[in-house]
């Protein structure tokens, strides 16, 4: 029990400092070092496992029942569902700052803290995809042909963002839209 008051402090720290940055108080610095307890309780000697996590996820969560306060003039019955999938996010990012930094002891923590901080981000934006059109081109937001390379058939693709009848779509270091109808995302 005691081994998971660390994490539970960590979790609050982090609450308190992002509530400190919205308003009323509207303290915006305090934004920038919010992850700070998050990054500490992760590079601590020692392995975090899924309690530790729980516990930083429960100290955090005082901030999103803080914040989302105005989901419930929207659904009363989505505020707590809400509240608890928000929650989840800092104790991940604990978990997998730690799992990086045990694997990836010589990693610096500046390119350690960005990549757990957005791989949730990146995950739930992104899925990957496969080309079904004999080849591919890009386009605008518009349709207007973007030009470069065609995009052949069977090529993995990232698909993103949806709009009616076209996805953004990432190959390779080229992005640009195409239509919904080329692309199969997989599952």
């Amino acid at each position: 029990m005691k081994r998971l008051l660390l994490p539970l402090f960590a979790g609050l720290a982090h609450a308190l400092l992002l509530v400190l940055a919205f308003p009323p108080f509207g303290l915006w610095l305090a934004a920038l070092v919010a992850i700070a307890p998050l990054v500490w309780i992760a590079v601590r000697p020692g392995r975090i496992g899924w309690r530790e996590g729980v516990a930083i996820a429960l100290g955090a969560s005082a901030f999103y029942w803080y914040q989302c306060q105005w989901a419930i003039a929207i659904s009363t019955a989505g505020y707590i569902p809400l509240v608890l999938y928000l929650t989840i996010y800092p104790g991940l990012v604990s978990l997998t700052l730690n799992f990086l930094h045990q694997r990836l002891p010589r990693v610096p923590l500046s390119l350690l803290v960005p990549i757990a901080w957005h791989a949730r981000v990146l995950r739930l934006t992104t899925r990957p995809g496969v080309i079904v059109a004999t080849e591919a081109h890009f386009t605008d937001e518009n349709g207007r042909a973007a030009g470069g390379e065609a995009i052949p058939e069977a090529a993995a693709v990232e698909v993103g963002e949806r709009r009616g009848g076209i996805v953004h779509v990432r190959w390779g270091a080229d992005e640009g839209w195409l239509p919904a109808t080329s692309v199969r995302v997989l599952p």
